[in-house]
């Protein structure tokens, strides 16, 4: 049984807690937001200023995890993101989404991880307290969970902007420093999260091609040297690093952004000093894979991408940054940095919830992914609701903590409970279409929503069974897909259930969040 220490935000010594920014530490122009995370309160006005005028949109009480709120415009009704997971399953379960768990992501959907109602999730991480002498090659070599887009310094205002190309790199970056301390030039640097900016269609474009912000250039004669190359490459944009492999005659030019390296790429073949030499992408350095990680990689891409589908912009990839003739696909599948496995933050914390709330009045205000469990402590208070989709799990933590998560027109507490992984033989269950709800088709009137209980409580905790008359069917919601799967099998062996049509129905968890008042709620189940 979960207990409250599954909880993150408490005062223990887990090293999974949140980091704590105190007021007198905190000592850019920001500090000036009490009621926040200041890097989250920046964030809620303009990426590069604070706005005096802004008020604290949180409540002293609220509850912050490790996704902070202040990368979600203020404006937007609706903070869910449909992606991950929730993209691939939408029709399985009742979504408008195409069918099929064998096909790939839109790489533009993927690469910016945009929601079915047009929210995007953060690719953006701040970065505060950086010292005004600091470059950015200093500050990127502390980045290995993903490739980057782009890094933008502010010296006068003490802080950069790093925008990787995909979320998930950006949450695992985030991830790593609310443990690890990031520490350039012996001074400490705040971590917070930038606005969500979608890639221009002509970076989506060439990602999907194979751009990165790493030019290789092959064939160069005897008198390249890297200042002369920084020299000549400077004219598409600033540049990170420069690296010359003389034994190989290649060089590699790391730009600061995919964007000039894009211009690099396609202007020096038409330059006739370029021309007899070879001119490519190559692997973002924030990509790297240590030779000892392979096996790590492998786990987390199984945990990742553990439904069958490929990585969202892997079949594009096809020119490997430091051997030209291999394949770059694994340089965008290091998405969730040292995460192992599919042991991944999907798990949300639900606090002060009304004495009579049942499971049943959590699942009704639950809308954005489908559920692997939720457990509910009703003697004190509180509820773990585990999602199978990461950012699912995510985007309804943001909802939550922003617009207010309401039961029975009470507004509960949301945060982040200790990352889990979801059972193998469940993932694959899903993939097939599993979900915690039953559905039993044909039904007549000996089948009673007692009877029904009575039958399938052998199998697991129920939190729902309803019955439609007038379609003859009825629906056992379980607070466990596991307890699903069982009962599926067994019921199918009991003979009064011979002449019915049993098959997993829809999680009503997994429908698009409504813009309802709170408690307005309704009893969902139908066959997908």
């Amino acid at each position: 049984m979960k207990r409250t220490s599954d909880y993150l935000n408490q005062n223990n010594s887990d090293i999974n807690k949140k980091p704590k920014f105190s007021q007198a530490s905190y000592g850019d122009m920001y500090s000036q937001y009490a009621g926040m995370n200041p890097a989250t309160a920046m964030m809620m006005g303009s990426q590069y200023s604070a706005s005096p005028s802004m008020s604290n949109a949180f409540p002293q009480g609220a509850t912050s995890g490790p996704f902070p709120m202040g990368q979600f415009p203020a404006t937007n009704g609706s903070m869910y993101g449909y992606s991950g997971t929730q993209a691939m399953i939408g029709t399985q379960f009742g979504g408008n989404m195409s069918s099929g768990f064998s096909s790939t992501f839109s790489p533009t959907a993927a690469a910016a991880m945009v929601g079915r109602q047009g929210v995007e999730i953060s690719r953006t991480i701040y970065l505060g307290n950086v010292p005004k002498d600091a470059n950015v090659t200093e500050i990127l070599n502390y980045v290995k969970t993903g490739a980057i887009e782009s890094i933008k310094v502010l010296p006068e205002k003490n802080c950069a902007f790093l925008t990787f190309v995909d979320p998930t790199s950006a949450q695992a970056f985030y991830q790593e420093h609310l443990i690890k301390k990031l520490t350039v030039q012996g001074t400490e640097l705040k971590i917070g999260w930038g606005k969500p900016s979608p890639l221009s269609s002509n970076v989506q474009m060439a990602i999907q091609n194979g751009a990165t912000r790493n030019v290789y250039l092959g064939q160069l004669d005897a008198a390249v040297t890297e200042e002369s190359l920084r020299e000549e490459m400077s004219k598409f944009g600033a540049i990170d690093q420069v690296k010359l492999l003389r034994e190989k005659n290649i060089g590699f030019v790391h730009f600061t952004s995919i964007s000039a390296a894009i211009k690099a790429v396609s202007t020096l073949p038409t330059e006739s000093a370029w021309a007899s030499r070879r001119v490519n992408y190559g692997k973002d350095r924030c990509a790297y894979i240590p030779k000892n990680g392979q096996q790590q990689q492998q786990q987390q891409q199984s945990g990742q991408y553990a439904f069958g589908f490929q990585h969202p912009l892997q079949s594009s990839f096809n020119f490997d940054p430091y051997n030209p003739a291999g394949s770059t696909a694994s340089m965008m599948s290091q998405t969730y940095g040292g995460m192992a496995g599919n042991n991944l933050p999907r798990t949300l914390y639900l606090g002060s919830i009304p004495p009579d709330a049942t499971c049943e009045d959590l699942c009704n205000s639950i809308r954005g992914g489908i559920l692997f469990q939720i457990r509910y402590l009703a003697e004190k208070h509180i509820a773990f609701v585990t999602f199978v989709d990461p950012t699912a799990a995510m985007s309804v933590h943001n909802q939550g903590s922003f617009n207010g998560l309401f039961v029975k027109s009470r507004r509960i507490r949301v945060g982040w409970g200790k990352p889990m992984a979801i059972p193998a033989a469940v993932l694959m269950a899903v993939q097939q279409g599993a979900t915690r709800n039953i559905y039993i088709g044909g039904i007549d009137e000996n089948i009673t929503e007692e009877k029904l209980r009575h039958d399938f409580e052998e199998y697991g905790e129920i939190e729902l069974v309803n019955t439609l008359r007038e379609k003859s069917c009825a629906f056992v919601n379980f607070t466990n897909i596991g307890s699903a799967m069982k009962a599926l099998q067994g019921i199918k062996q009991n003979e009064e259930y011979s002449g019915f049509k049993i098959n997993y129905g829809k999680d009503r968890c997994g429908n698009p969040p409504r813009r309802l008042h709170p408690d307005r709620t309704t009893e969902e189940g139908e066959h997908p």
